[in-house]
């Protein structure tokens, strides 16, 4: 068996000629890591067998039909962001009784923030939590400014998107949901490894 790598070097404007490049390879497989390379790989090719590493809500983002019969010709596996969200909330309310603002720190550029966002706001109405979306890119500045904004708009603790550009900064955002004082909860433990309050999520380990 052999495998071929492709790298974008974290220029997403990329994955479509990489993603082409594998289907002209005729390659047997497609493995990806991350919401933007599924979706690349997912337009380049129907007939290529796609798997990926990790995606936040395969139907909404529209890579398969369904979880229980995904359809076409992608598959993988899912951290069922959609299910938890609610519970994350209703965790976090327990945790901070007073709490009236949630801050939802995430990233728009792509990996999904943008739908759990939407998935986010009827769970916060439920519990009668206002969301504020704090947004950021993944790196110590735009980090850095957007726990800022997070107390200047008077938020009273956070929740993280899920994303590998968070996850990669999450010794980062700990440390600053520290400095500001944030009570905060996280999809992954990796987080709490970190130091981070607490998290509610699939266990990629098992």
């Amino acid at each position: 068996m052999s495998v071929d790598y492709r790298f974008s070097d974290g220029k997403r404007e990329r994955l479509p000629e990489l993603a082409a490049e594998l289907v002209r390879l005729k390659v047997d497989l497609i493995v990806v890591t991350g919401v933007q390379s599924a979706l690349a790989a997912k337009k380049a090719t129907t007939t290529i067998p796609i798997v990926f590493a990790s995606a936040p809500d395969p139907v909404g983002l529209g890579l398969v039909a369904s979880l229980a019969r995904p359809g076409g010709n992608v598959t993988g596996l899912s951290s069922l962001t959609p299910e938890l969200n609610t519970k994350r909330l209703e965790i976090l309310k327990e945790a901070v009784p007073k709490l009236a603002r949630v801050g939802l720190l995430w990233t728009p550029a792509g990996g999904g923030g943008d739908i759990q966002l939407k998935e986010r706001r009827p769970a916060a109405h439920a519990l009668k939590l206002k969301l504020e979306e704090i947004t950021t890119q993944p790196d110590p500045k735009g980090l850095e400014s957007a726990f800022q904004a997070a107390k200047q708009r008077q938020v009273g603790a956070i929740m993280t998107s899920a994303g590998r550009r968070l996850f990669a900064e999450r010794k980062r955002i700990v440390e600053l949901a520290g400095k500001y004082r944030l009570p905060a909860i996280y999809y992954q433990k990796e987080f709490v490894d970190e130091g981070g309050l607490m998290s509610y999520g699939a266990d990629f380990d098992d």
